[in-house]
């Protein structure tokens, strides 16, 4: 798992430092728009344990997007997702084609 972590920030950075930092920049910008106005279904899938993203934000998330789906995984932590990759994919394949929503919006 390591050797793939740093696999990963080589390839984040293979082309310089723009990218990563354009989306750390991101991460604290205001982005013009309120959770409660995404009109989509979000789809949050975190562990319990990850350290850099605590759940917290998750539950935030879960709380304010109008069409969220959380899934809150105890005792994994930031690469839980790959060990359920499989079971992640078998959830976005259950979505309605043509980005039909899981949950009624008000009008």
């Amino acid at each position: 798992m390591r050797q793939h972590r740093l696999d990963d920030f080589a390839e984040a950075f293979r082309q310089g430092a723009d990218g990563p930092s354009r989306e750390a920049m991101l991460h604290m910008s205001d982005w013009g728009f309120a959770l409660g106005d995404v009109p989509l279904d979000v789809f949050v899938w975190q562990g319990e344990l990850v350290r850099h993203h605590p759940v917290a934000m998750g539950r935030y998330l879960e709380r304010d997007l109008p069409g969220a789906h959380a899934v809150f995984v105890p005792e994994v932590g930031a690469f839980g997702f790959v060990e359920r990759m499989d079971e992640v994919f078998e959830q976005l394949l259950e979505v309605p084609a043509h980005g039909a929503a899981l949950v009624e919006r008000p009008a």
